[in-house]
């Protein structure tokens, strides 16, 4: 980790749920229950940023089609994040001009 700072936290689980942990730990992709829960709190904070950008652009997007301005269809929207989702490169959905 970069120089960062690291603290403790306890965390109380079930019995099912201390046992997936230490399974996630066995098949030997994270070094300690602590790895596991960095890593999960990472991709959740990735997943809340990318909604956050996809709420950003969609309201973005329909306030401009409000005003008579370029618009994106849906399918184009729904495209661009599922793309980015797969982790492929991918380019802004392009706005037309309604009629």
């Amino acid at each position: 980790m970069k120089n960062e700072n690291i603290t403790t936290m306890n965390v109380s689980l079930t019995e099912k749920l201390k046992d997936h942990v230490q399974e996630r730990v066995a098949e030997g992709n994270y070094t300690s229950a602590s790895d596991y829960v960095r890593d999960l709190i990472r991709v959740d904070i990735q997943r809340r940023m990318a909604t956050h950008e996809q709420d950003k652009l969609i309201l973005e997007r329909l306030n401009q089609a409000k005003q008579g301005g370029p618009f994106i269809a849906h399918e184009d929207v729904k495209a661009y994040f599922e793309a980015k989702a797969r982790g492929e490169k991918t380019n802004t959905p392009q706005a037309t001009i309604q009629k």
